[in-house]
């Protein structure tokens, strides 16, 4: 597996963990061969990370003193239009997918008539070398390995992007967190594939794939539990010693899923569904990784919204699939920044706004009306300015309008006190309004440093609370009824958060975060000290 953007796994030359294909014992990267260039454009080779079938992927130094690692396609592959195509857009396919998720592309060209990439070089073994070397993964490691992988696979399909090659040799556990890596044969949702060439490991392939039909979000669903049963137990979810068994074990036969944790099994079970239909969305799955333990309070997860995950078998936002027994999560809204947003609950309202119209459903979380306000009055003595009614120019009928004096970054739907109320994020503030009236309902909650750019709600040992991510780098919890904070901020984003996810796992609460550092993470929102939970 390699470490660098888009390399597909093939084999290894040196015995660093990061490189694309087979581990072996040698350390470091192997050296360059007589047949291989010294330079590739401005960047000096210094070793091999790997070889695969698409081209060869090298360690190096940048112009500037940067490790990096370039891949470049095989000179045999060179005069192929195809391969060519493939390679050059694999740059474009990455690009449009945020900079957490995986390895980024730093450059790009062609030397000769051989294209080549460069993209910033993560130390640290892939996930299959991981498990070959130091055994499976179990308990909150393991929860923690499946929900930040998973963010990251909505990360991607919210991009636009199918993955179809998710293996454990594509996911390098780097110092910061795991990235998903090799595009190498990603599609993106708006062009239409040409090819049904199979390509990939048929033990994590979906059946649609084996059959040659189109590979949709449900099927890096399928190649996702594959991986995780892989994490889990140290075995494929579909053994055999060759690969013609292999592919009959995906195609006909159930999962292996001897050694799974309990409370994972159905779940996995549901998304390696022969059926895509069948399999839950990503949103759904996530929903239940991070719900809190059925009787342990209503949690995040306690309604039965419908979901809008990216990973259904008939495309984006479609499908639940999750297995009997299964309670889905009320869906929380994905805040965009500046764009239109869509939540599922149970009151419709339109808002006119900075930046848009945003058209949401609230999802059922309760709690005691904030100190010195109601659902249709702002706290005594706040100050905003005058709120009057504004037509809708397609209907005519008339909306509110938020003012909040500055960008709207965020916004996400709940319930106070019974009542639906819409929560922002601004420049420095969050806050909480009343959708019929347009009223603020209390005082905005300070703190964030800079624009605050996803909130998301949910319940916190019984009451609701909103988690706010900020370009401060900071993420945040406060109580929705009183606008206090809860427990100190959480460090240790090294950019801007950039996504939330309210408190909610089996066991115990979390938070669990992204940012444009290129990491999730995962926090203890009951820990006295704001460090990533272990």
């Amino acid at each position: 597996m390699s470490r660098c953007a888009g390399q597909q796994g093939g084999t290894r030359r040196g015995g660093e963990t990061q490189g694309c294909g087979e581990r072996r014992a040698v350390p470091g990267p192997g050296p360059l061969s007589a047949g291989d260039p010294e330079r590739i454009g401005g960047y000096r080779l210094t070793g091999v990370l790997g070889e695969g079938g698409q081209g060869a992927v090298y360690l190096a130094e940048s112009p500037r003193g940067h490790r990096v690692a370039v891949k470049v396609l095989h000179a045999r592959m060179a005069a192929d239009p195809v391969a060519r195509e493939r390679f050059l857009r694999e740059a474009e396919v990455i690009r449009r997918i945020a900079v957490f998720c995986t390895a980024r592309v730093l450059d790009a060209g062609i030397v000769g008539d051989r294209p080549y990439l460069v993209s910033e070089y993560i130390p640290g073994p892939s996930l299959h070398d991981l498990i070959a070397d130091e055994g499976p993964r179990a308990g909150s490691g393991l929860e923690r390995l499946a929900v930040t992988t998973l963010t990251a696979l909505e990360a991607i399909h919210r991009a636009g992007v199918v993955h179809r090659d998710v293996k454990p040799r594509n996911a390098i556990m780097g110092p910061e967190g795991p990235v998903v890596i090799d595009f190498g044969i990603a599609r993106t949702l708006d062009r239409t594939s040409t090819s049904s060439e199979l390509v990939g490991l048929p033990a994590y392939l979906a059946p649609e794939q084996l059959n040659g039909a189109e590979a949709g979000p449900a099927s890096d669903v399928f190649s996702w539990a594959a991986t995780i049963v892989y994490a889990a137990t140290g075995h494929p979810a579909f053994p055999g010693n060759v690969q013609a068994a292999v592919m009959n074990a995906v195609l006909n036969r159930e999962p292996d899923l001897t050694g799974t944790p309990g409370r994972l099994r159905p779940l996995l079970a549901a998304c390696l569904a022969k059926d895509p239909a069948a399999r839950p969305a990503v949103s759904d799955v996530l929903g239940e990784l991070t719900r809190r333990e059925p009787g342990s309070g209503s949690g995040a997860g306690a309604g039965s919204g419908t979901g809008t995950g990216t990973g259904s078998g008939t495309g984006v936002g479609a499908g639940s699939g999750l297995p009997a027994g299964f309670q889905r999560p009320a869906a929380e809204p994905r805040p965009v920044p500046r764009r239109l947003l869509t939540a599922a609950g149970s009151v419709v309202t339109a808002l006119l706004l900075v930046g848009g119209v945003v058209w949401f459903q609230q999802p059922d979380v309760s709690g005691s009306p904030r100190s010195g306000a109601s659902g249709a009055s702002g706290a005594a003595g706040s100050s905003r300015p005058d709120v009057s009614g504004a037509p809708d120019r397609a209907s005519g009928a008339s909306v509110v309008s938020l003012e909040h004096g500055g960008t709207v970054w965020t916004m996400a739907a709940a319930r106070l006190d019974g009542r639906p109320v819409i929560v922002s994020g601004d420049e420095k503030t969050v806050r909480v309004w009343n959708p019929t009236t347009g009223e603020p309902i209390g005082t905005p909650f300070p703190g964030h440093a800079g624009g605050v750019s996803s909130v998301a709600v949910a319940e916190l040992e019984g009451r609701p609370v909103v988690v706010s991510g900020g370009h401060d780098r900071t993420v945040r919890v406060w109580d929705l009824a009183t606008g206090e904070p809860v427990g100190a901020p959480f460090t240790g984003h090294t950019g801007g958060v950039v996504s939330t996810v309210g408190p909610g796992q089996q066991g115990r609460p979390v938070v669990v975060s992204g940012g444009d550092d290129r990491t999730a993470r995962v926090w203890n929102p009951l820990s006295p000290r704001p460090s990533p939970s272990s």
